[in-house]
């Protein structure tokens, strides 16, 4: 299993984290999301594929939102690496994390390690590591909001 970072801006058209908040339901699958080309970092020589994790997250795009942060995750249920698109179906607490997204300093430099200096990307590769920290730290941001 490999974890990938997914990079949702507000320049896509039209995409913003009102659309995702209003779209995106934990369990509910969504279809035929566009990856771009993948940066595996080292970490792994495969595309994303079904059962991977993938970290839903909101970058400042062109609109400027002020909103960003990590929206939620959820596992890849079909992959098709030819037209560079994905399946996913998005898992708990999702809904809780749209509705008050994980952005801190560390979640920043987590995100800024992970993209590197490609951030106009759209998925990245997570080590078992990073993906273990940020499991730590929305644990940590549910309980200090709950």
């Amino acid at each position: 299993m490999t974890a990938w970072l997914y990079q949702m801006t507000t320049t896509d058209e039209p995409w913003s984290p009102e659309i995702y908040r209003k779209e995106v339901w934990e369990g509910r699958a969504i279809r035929g999301w566009g990856t771009g080309t993948p940066r595996n970092r080292g970490i792994t020589d495969a595309a994303p594929s079904v059962g991977d994790v993938v970290i839903f997250y909101f970058c400042k795009g062109e609109l400027l939102t002020d909103d960003i942060g990590v929206y939620g995750w959820g596992i890849i249920l079909k992959s098709n690496p030819k037209a560079q698109r994905i399946d996913l179906r998005v898992s708990s607490p999702s809904d809780y994390l749209k509705m008050s997204p994980l952005w801190n300093g560390d979640m920043q430099r987590m995100i800024d390690t992970i993209r590197g200096n490609f951030t106009q990307l759209t998925m990245w590769a997570i080590s078992l590591k990073e993906l273990q920290e940020i499991r730590t730290m929305v644990r940590r941001h549910i309980a200090a909001h709950i």
